[in-house]
């Protein structure tokens, strides 16, 4: 079994380099190497399988290491998660329905947390009528 490589080496960074930018190297090299890109059985699948396998563990070593140390990773996330109320029970099956039309939520508001369904929110905003803008 080969020695595993240094995991910055891997992913072609620094361990002074952002977290955004270990996320982008990281993103680069799925693009390059994921194996769906190649013939499926074919060798160049099965050698860019071992590749993606390297790079995911170097991903992931990365971010263990950056978490032990304090240092949360970058995430997509720009907006703090919208709190939900002490007063909505969450897993009764009558807050899954939308109030409106009975349907299921698809979705809840991210401002009210109203369930709303596909009907309610067609475009599945995230927000219901009250808060949508113009609405």
């Amino acid at each position: 079994m080969a020695a595993k490589r240094d995991p910055w080496t891997v992913l072609g960074v620094t361990s002074s380099s952002s977290p955004e930018a270990v996320r982008k190297a990281y993103l680069a090299l799925v693009r390059v190497h994921h194996p769906d890109r190649y013939p499926p059985g074919s060798r160049e699948a099965r050698m860019h399988e071992e590749r993606m396998k390297e790079i995911t563990e170097a991903y992931q070593a990365i971010l263990h290491q950056r978490l032990a140390a304090g240092s949360a990773p970058a995430g997509p996330r720009t907006r703090p998660r919208p709190t939900r109320t002490a007063t909505r029970v969450r897993w009764d099956p009558q807050s899954l329905h939308c109030i409106t039309h009975g349907r299921w939520a698809v979705i809840f508001c991210l401002v009210c947390d109203a369930p709303l369904c596909s009907r309610c929110d067609p475009a599945l905003t995230g927000y219901c009528r009250l808060h949508r803008r113009g609405g």
